[in-house]
């Protein structure tokens, strides 16, 4: 059968009605608008007057066994591309969870999670993705960082394991992971930090580099296990969201020692009796505003603790939200 000369044959009814345009966007998940040369024929056809193209292309598992991403590449890499001076880069990550990404550079998205396994690109230079705010990096045992991507205005970091099960057992060192990260972010600019990998000596090496952080959320057991000598690391931050444990009383003091300047707390506890002990010490913290709690196990009439949050002076100054799951305070 011969290929069709569009990506569908809806598309090509589409833009041919668009002849006028100068700026065009698409993203897009289906495996036809990864053909370079589909690309080329409906953008001479079709787009005349065009001025700057965006693609932004991503396929999730399963992935195609036949795919190659040189073949991919090499369909962006002709003349009528190069004078242009659009560049692309294709990611395949060949994993239980098989991913394909294909976009074009500038990359435009806020967020970005590079996939550190395959990748191809039809540009030379070094890759400055200025518009990325949110990174997300997975670590592997067996492979390095890309430096060659550089996210110079990213101000929130979230760090993840690399395999599916989000767990990585093997240990390694942090030291050269974070000198690599170094590399492509700069410090200074972080804000916020999302910690999930299972490295503990790794997340106290990122927070010696990023001093200027204010929101963090990790594990509860990194918390749990926090050690003294470490809560100058701390001072600063002012939101702290602790996720995959219970929060328990003989716990918050250690809160409170270790975030002074905490505003805003984000936590989650097994039974909703535990309210009656949890809350008040939480809302007590000195510079508390806001505090969310999610509630695992539920014995109670949600009415029974409505009316003691309504009835207790503690909580006179916060506005309310509860659901029986969930539990808002926050100031006016």
């Amino acid at each position: 059968a011969t290929k069709p000369p569009y990506p569908l044959p809806s598309v090509q009814l589409f833009c041919e009605k668009l002849l006028n345009v100068k700026y065009l966007s698409c993203t897009a998940c289906d495996l036809s608008f990864t053909d370079g040369e589909l690309w080329e024929n409906l953008i001479t056809t079709c787009f005349p007057f065009l001025f700057q193209f965006n693609l932004l292309f991503a396929f999730m598992y399963p992935v195609p066994s036949h795919i190659n991403i040189s073949e991919i590449t090499e369909k962006f890499q002709t003349q009528f591309w190069s004078q242009r001076k659009l560049y692309f880069v294709c990611d395949y990550c060949p994993s239980n969870r098989a991913t394909l990404e294909l976009y074009s550079m500038p990359y435009n998205n806020a967020a970005i999670e590079p996939l550190i396994n395959i990748y191809k690109t039809t540009s030379s230079s070094i890759m400055i993705y200025d518009k990325v705010k949110e990174l997300f990096i997975k670590f592997s045992t067996t492979r390095d960082l890309n430096t060659q991507r550089i996210y110079p205005n990213v101000s929130s970091l979230v760090l993840l394991n690399e395999d599916d099960n989000g767990e990585l057992f093997m240990p390694f060192p942090s030291l050269p992971f974070v000198s690599d990260i170094g590399k492509i972010i700069v410090w200074e600019n972080l804000r916020k930090l999302r910690y999930f990998c299972n490295n503990y000596d790794l997340m106290v090496d990122v927070l010696k580099c990023a001093k200027n952080i204010i929101e963090l959320e990790f594990l509860f057991g990194y918390f749990k296990n926090i050690l003294d000598k470490i809560n100058w690391l701390f001072i600063n931050i002012k939101t702290f969201n602790l996720v995959d444990g219970f929060l328990e009383t003989n716990t918050i003091e250690k809160l409170s020692i270790s975030f002074p300047q905490l505003e805003h707390l984000t936590v989650e506890i097994d039974e909703d009796y535990e309210l009656y002990t949890i809350l008040p010490l939480l809302v007590n913290l000195s510079n508390i505003s806001y505090v969310a709690i999610r509630i695992y196990s539920v014995k109670l009439w949600k009415e029974e603790i409505e009316y003691w949050l309504k009835t207790n002076t503690l909580f006179s100054n916060f506005s309310i939200d509860f659901d029986g799951f969930r539990l808002r305070l926050w100031c006016e």
